[in-house]
């Protein structure tokens, strides 16, 4: 799996920690000059300075910025900052997301809210603060990160999986987006890893094995000229990744009145769901 990074510069985003730390990291080590955004909070030191900090420390090339990437002139100012530093952007990692924990009823207007902000406006709005300038170069790698929950859904995480489902939606269609010849990538990466989201979920036993060390390879693939694909969703966690297909059954005639179309198209029932993912033990981790 070989990486062209040597003269890329990347933008970061969620990367004072966790996943985001854990990309920003690996992408310096392979040369790339990296932009480590993190949201700064009122009398909290700077977690992007941080990890920056530890990348020059090892011989790294980086810069650090504080703005949110929810907000327009943040997103702007972001891309402003890794365009006057380094003169260009050909990597751009969304890995800025926020999760709520409750049922939709328990929810109230302001978490929702919340969410929706961080986790679509957060990665919406930095691809189209850099888009023109890939459009312009014809090239540029870009990953945005979805979740399990956004696939398959879990308990009291119906707007975390709302927004994170949208993550699929936005990188499928922007990706027919790319005119034709430019080597312009957008893929979604769906990452299992215990980080500081994550917490309470994941046991700490586990915290060698779903390090998010061992999910970086991954997003760093999708973001070097090796990656070759667009429009792709790659489950990732514990050293090892697959491709999520979106497949659909053959089609049936609409049965005349009366006949049992989930019988026909033989979907299973609530209770059924229920008791397949109970018996699988499926609980859908949050990774990012």
């Amino acid at each position: 799996m070989p990486q062209d990074l040597g003269d890329q510069v990347a933008i970061v985003t969620g990367a004072g920690k966790g996943l985001g730390r854990a990309y920003a990291h690996w992408l310096a080590d392979r040369g790339c000059r990296v932009v480590v955004n993190n949201r700064a909070h009122p009398g909290v030191p700077s977690t992007a300075a941080a990890v920056c900090a530890e990348i020059i420390a090892k011989g790294g090339q980086a810069i650090a910025d504080d703005h949110p990437v929810d907000d327009e002139a943040g997103a702007a100012a972001l891309a402003a900052a890794a365009n006057a530093a380094y003169g260009r952007i050909d990597i751009l990692i969304c890995n800025a997301g926020v999760a709520t924990d409750q049922t939709f009823a328990e929810s109230s207007m302001a978490e929702l809210r919340r969410n929706v902000d961080t986790n679509i406006w957060g990665t919406v709005l930095p691809v189209k603060a850099v888009w023109s300038g890939m459009l312009e170069r014809g090239y540029g790698r870009i990953v945005v990160t979805g979740s399990s929950v956004g696939l398959y859904g879990n308990l009291n995480t119906t707007i975390y999986g709302t927004t994170k489902a949208a993550m699929s939606g936005f990188a499928r269609s922007l990706a027919r987006e790319v005119p034709k010849g430019a080597d312009i990538a957008i893929n979604v990466i769906v990452p299992f890893a215990l980080t500081p989201l994550a917490a309470g979920q994941i046991g700490e036993e586990f915290a060698e094995t779903l390090s998010p060390d061992r999910v970086a390879p991954v997003a760093g693939w999708l973001a070097s000229r090796s990656c070759r694909t667009s429009g792709g969703i790659y489950h990732a966690g514990a050293g090892r990744v697959s491709r999520v297909k979106i497949l659909e059954t053959p089609s049936i005639a609409v049965p005349d009145e009366g006949a049992d179309l989930a019988a026909l198209l033989d979907v299973p029932t609530y209770q059924e769901e229920a008791r397949s993912a109970n018996a699988a033990g499926n609980r859908v981790v949050r990774g990012s």
